[in-house]
């Protein structure tokens, strides 16, 4: 997988980085530039670690007052051909001199994702053979929201996984006084996927730099920054049992069937039933946090409580699919069925409505208005269907 250069760090083979685009170099100086950086305050901080005071502790062997902050991200720990596994890992200086990593507190919970033909496990199975199951946990920036620094972390810059390492370059810092910070570059997410499905990950570059004391008070905080190496490529990368969607924007199931079906049945709605859905006449719905499912086709219910396949219901407005357990409501004349009427079995009483109401509103006439002339007044200039209907019934103010 990995290749010693020296006793004390592991570099991603050109073979493997082959893969992820070959291997990145330097920019330079850069500024902190990403979406990947988790734990809450670190998150609600744009990244920005110096600005988010997350302490690392104090190091008073680098002399003076020089309190340390560190930024944790997704980084990968291990890396193939068709993927990597990335865990949750803090960055941070050691008296502006080098890049530390080290294991944080709070989710410590590591993942696969996966390159565009492969899944499962280590990212070892083509997506054509893949038979397995998808999983159901959203990966998520927020899932790792109580991650903070452990300031009594051990640190392993030493055997930690790079792609490069241990180049120097003088740059400003925060306060206008050069620094000259070491630069690595390892591979990152970059950005969590809205869906859960998984993530934009590159390789990116870090340098941890001393903010130096001046005349003006500083005191010698630390800084980390991380930024997209040169010559770099965006990675879709997609969690076990997805896939890149076509337009590549997204992960979306390989197997849609058996993956909609595994995260429902972590959800269902109390008194509902998996084993009765059928995806060719049904279709899910969240509701309220939980899953139930209706028939497809317009017009058609269950045909009784126990019994979840589809029968034609009435037809318009005198019935439609009970609210709450999916059977057919079938309304008396003179009634009709609206599903928020609960009071009265979903069946609501008809109103009847002459030319004049739908004119001028339920029991008026023009009279009833001082300007009767405008035809603003009357209920069929109204724009939207529910000032149309409170104008009509006389409801609106």
């Amino acid at each position: 997988m990995t290749m010693p250069a020296m006793a004390w760090h592991s570099w991603i083979s050109d073979a493997i980085l082959k893969n992820w685009g070959g291997r990145a170099n330097f920019s330079g100086c850069g500024i902190t530039k990403t979406q990947g950086c988790i734990g809450k305050k670190l998150r609600e901080k744009n990244c920005s670690a110096y600005d988010a005071q997350l302490k690392m502790g104090n190091r008073w062997e680098c002399g003076g007052d020089k309190r340390v902050y560190g930024y944790t991200f997704m980084l990968a720990r291990e890396v193939n051909e068709h993927g990597a596994y990335f865990c949750p890992t803090t960055l941070y200086n050691h008296c502006g001199i080098s890049t530390n990593f080290s294991e944080p507190l709070g989710n410590r919970t590591c993942v696969w994702l996966c390159m565009e033909g492969w899944t499962g496990d280590r990212c070892e199975t083509s997506v054509a053979d893949y038979k397995g199951a998808c999983d159901i946990v959203p990966f998520l920036r927020t899932n790792y929201d109580d991650v903070l620094p452990d300031p009594g972390a051990v640190d392993m810059e030493w055997n930690f996984l790079y792609v490069r390492a241990d180049s120097r370059y003088t740059c400003k810092a925060r306060n206008g006084r050069d620094t000259t910070p070491e630069h690595d570059i390892v591979i990152a997410i970059d950005r969590f996927l809205d869906s859960g499905n998984g993530a934009i990950a590159r390789m990116m570059e870090v340098n941890g730099q001393q903010v130096p004391v001046s005349r003006y008070g500083h005191d010698g905080h630390s800084d980390m920054r991380i930024y997209p190496a040169s010559a770099s490529a965006e990675h879709l990368l997609c969690k076990r049992g997805y896939k890149p969607n076509a337009a590549r924007t997204d992960c979306e199931p390989i197997n849609p069937a058996e993956c909609n079906q595994a995260i429902m049945s972590q959800k269902m709605c109390s008194g509902w039933d998996l084993s009765q859905f059928d995806e060719n006449i049904h279709v899910a719905e969240l509701v309220g946090g939980c899953y139930k499912y209706k028939c497809k086709q317009a017009n058609y219910t269950f045909a009784s409580v126990s019994d979840h396949k589809c029968i034609e219901c009435a037809k318009g407005l005198r019935g439609g699919p009970h609210p709450n357990d999916g059977t057919c409501v079938k309304c008396d004349a003179g009634f009709v069925f609206n599903a928020e009427d609960a009071t009265n079995n979903y069946c609501s009483k008809a109103i009847g409505l002459t030319h004049v109401d739908l004119t001028w509103g339920k029991g008026k006439t023009k009279g009833d208005y001082k300007t009767s002339t405008d035809v603003k007044q009357q209920c069929w200039t109204k724009v939207s269907p529910d000032e149309y209907r409170d104008c009509i019934l006389g409801t609106n103010k």
